[in-house]
């Protein structure tokens, strides 16, 4: 017996009902059966911190349920009555899951596209006797194109006379005044842009008129100045480069784009030749804003890396000077160097000696420097050796810790750890089961050590109350 068939007989009710709770998430559990590589046998990495991997399978299945519940509230149940029966449905269910997971349909827009979904699917039901293709083989793109011819005629003509009307045109770029809801449905259809959801239409009309932008009659761009939404076919916003050639035939655009600045300063990267005092101005307000300017000055760029050297990432082919800025500002920043030689390295050090973390096979001389700046330095060292390891604790005990996590599993010398407790007597506490001579180093050094060994030997124990009396009240009651 099918899973369907299964389904049916469990659910005992008529062929025409319509999907409940328990049978969409039997679905699920259908699709990820399916679909097991894709959706759960990913990395290992992606299920750690979970507290099985039966919660972590959960976790994933979650917001499947919540997309099933959509697409039969807002397209399953609005299919023409008649055109599919229970079965059917049952199948499209799974089918339009699938979507999700090959991308065809967007998991965030099921709500706003459901409209379109809808339309297609009654375009195809209509009409599959003379369509004679099987819908579950196929993606939801290749169904609308199986379609088109079904559509009604009256739309394609308004379209064609809206196309035939420009507001701007210059060179290849077309630009379109849009305020009407069936026109952004559209536009829209075969793109990323939720405007071809008849909700998403109207919340963005109501904002002001949207402006779409053709090149060589394909679409571009989508623009809108009162949302500050400047998107390419794919949904992301426009390269600088892409909007230079729209500003280029339509220079007003640049004007709508210097007022929405207040709101966005990421919309600075569309303005070229930006007066240098305003950059200035702007980076003594937020050095973080140097990332939208387009063509900075010398000065500007010194500025931007003395202020937030991380900025350097956002300079093309930085030159050594500037490198050296940034890396004087915060050694860290070499990860943004490429290849930094060792004289990079070591005024990155120098500067953050936690900055190792960002290279690659440090030289000794390089470790050595780190470690004794900061011996928590060698936590960012692989496989340190005997000599790098005393070095890090006799520059900071409690670097211990970094060292016995580093080693995974092995215990440094008893010489590194009696080093450490020298440096400082609470790195004891990091040390599992330490030996009868590292305890009564640390109890040596400092008696209080005492109070953070577990089950000390009792001739530490002897030993620390000799050196301080006190230290028997961290002694439990017994006899040595």
């Amino acid at each position: 017996m099918s899973i369907i068939e299964l389904v049916l007989k469990e659910a005992r009710v008529d062929k025409w009902a319509l999907l409940e709770q328990q049978q969409m998430d039997n679905m699920v559990h259908q699709l990820f059966a399916k679909y097991k590589k894709e959706l759960i046998l990913k990395s290992p990495d992606d299920f750690k911190g979970k507290a099985t991997f039966s919660d972590y399978v959960k976790e994933l299945k979650k917001p499947y349920f919540e997309y099933a519940k959509k697409f039969n509230d807002d397209v399953i149940k609005k299919i023409k009555s008649g055109l599919v029966d229970f079965k059917t449905e049952k199948l499209l269910l799974v089918w339009l899951l699938e979507q999700i997971i090959n991308k065809k349909i967007h998991k965030d827009r099921i709500s706003e596209d459901a409209k379109i979904i809808t339309e297609t699917l009654d375009l195809y039901f209509e009409n599959r006797k003379e369509i004679s293709k099987n819908i579950f083989d196929a993606t939801y793109d290749k169904v609308k194109t199986w379609i088109v011819k079904w559509k009604p005629k009256g739309e394609e003509a308004k379209h064609k006379e809206f196309l035939s009307q420009p507001d701007v045109e210059g060179g290849e770029y077309k630009v379109y005044k849009v305020t009407e809801v069936d026109q952004c449905i559209k536009i829209g259809k075969g793109t990323s842009w939720c405007i071809q959801g008849e909700s998403w239409a109207k919340k963005y009309l109501a904002k002001g008129p949207l402006w779409l932008v053709t090149k060589n009659d394909k679409r571009y761009a989508l623009l809108q100045f009162e949302s500050n939404s400047y998107m390419d076919v794919n949904d992301n916003r426009l390269k600088p480069e892409e909007m230079f050639g729209i500003i280029d035939v339509w220079p007003k655009l640049e004007e709508h784009l210097k007022q929405g600045i207040e709101k966005d300063i990421s919309l600075m990267k569309y303005l070229r030749n930006v007066d240098e005092k305003v950059m200035l101005e702007l980076l003594g307000k937020n050095p973080e804003t140097f990332e939208y300017f387009n063509k900075p000055s010398d000065k500007v760029i010194r500025k931007a890396l003395e202020l937030d050297g991380s900025n350097i990432k956002h300079v093309s082919k930085p030159s050594r000077e500037y490198q050296e800025i940034a890396l004087k500002q915060d050694g860290d920043h070499i990860q943004h160097i490429d290849n930094p030689d060792e004289d990079f390295q070591e005024k990155a050090i120098n500067s953050n000696p936690l900055a190792i973390k960002h290279l690659k096979n440090p030289t000794q001389k390089i470790q050595n420097l780190a470690i004794d700046k900061d011996g928590d330095a060698i936590e960012h060292i692989r496989n340190p050796s005997e000599e790098t390891q005393l070095r890090a604790v006799k520059s900071n005990g409690l670097s211990i810790r970094h060292i016995i996590e580093n080693l995974k599993g092995k215990m440094p010398s008893d010489d590194i750890q009696i080093a450490a407790v020298k440096q400082n007597w609470k790195a004891i506490k990091y040390i599992p089961n330490p030996s009868v001579k590292v305890q009564m180093a640390a109890v040596e050094h400092k008696w209080l050590a005492l109070s953070l060994i577990h089950d000390a030997d009792p001739s530490v124990v002897k030993r620390a109350i000799e050196i301080n009396p006190k230290a028997e009240e961290f002694v439990e009651h017994k006899s040595f």
